[in-house]
């Protein structure tokens, strides 16, 4: 009797077990590079306060890529980092294009840009083609990262994109010059191009008061600004 006692014991242990392992409330993960590669930092983990309802990360990886580089693993490792802190709020999935038949124009009609890379097989060289790309959803929106092959800016881009989709708004970036007759038209157009994607770009005179909702301030030719357009940034 006292044997069937300690079994079932031991069997309630272990259903428990392994349903806490089973479980994103019980769910650890261990970073054990030296840098905290695919450790995310704070802003991300508590990203999910943020969003009411899901996002689905969609990462599109060809096996044959992923056979090649542990870079994929890399990248799969960071996006389930999002999933683990998101408390149900999101969602990642893994998808061999050609397996869920979105190879070819399919995949390329969501924004993922195909990759022509060099194989050996069977001691022949070929030329294949393969994608790498991330698809992010939430409600009606899709963000898209159409090559992704690489870790480093990944959670920027990442965070700052679901952070976009679900506020239905790009932060504000303002610019404010210093120096006489600068302008952004004339002195930084092409950064304010290249920022245009992500951020809404305002031009801010001296001496005005900086609106609330700019998210960031850059502020060109400082040393010539005046005590009043100082008193404003400050």
């Amino acid at each position: 009797m006292k044997k069937k006692e300690i079994l079932l014991t031991v069997l309630t242990l272990l259903v428990f077990i392994l349903a806490a392992a089973n479980s994103q409330i019980f769910f650890t993960r261990f970073d054990m590079t030296e840098n905290k590669a695919f450790s995310i930092s704070e802003v991300s983990r508590n990203i999910f306060r943020d969003i009411p309802d899901q996002v689905h990360i969609a990462y599109y990886i060809s096996a044959r890529l992923a056979g090649l580089t542990p870079i994929p693993g890399q990248i799969e490792d960071l996006l389930y980092e999002y999933a683990a802190h998101g408390r149900g709020r999101i969602r990642v999935s893994v998808i061999d294009p050609e397996k869920m038949g979105r190879s070819g124009a399919g995949i390329e009609e969501l924004g993922i840009v195909p990759q022509q890379i060099q194989v050996v097989e069977r001691n022949e060289q070929s030329v294949a083609t393969v994608y790498t790309g991330i698809v992010i959803s939430y409600l009606d929106g899709r963000e898209i990262l159409p090559v992704v092959f690489s870790v480093s800016n990944l959670e920027y881009d990442l965070t700052r994109r679901i952070q976009k989709l679900v506020s239905g708004k790009k932060p504000s970036l303002g610019f404010l010059f210093g120096g006489e007759g600068m302008s952004l038209s004339q002195d930084m157009s092409f950064a304010a191009n290249s920022l245009a994607e992500s951020y809404a770009i305002r031009e801010i005179d001296r001496g005005e008061e900086i609106p609330s909702d700019i998210s960031v301030l850059c502020v060109v030719g400082g040393k010539d600004l005046d005590e009043p357009a100082l008193y404003a940034i400050d």
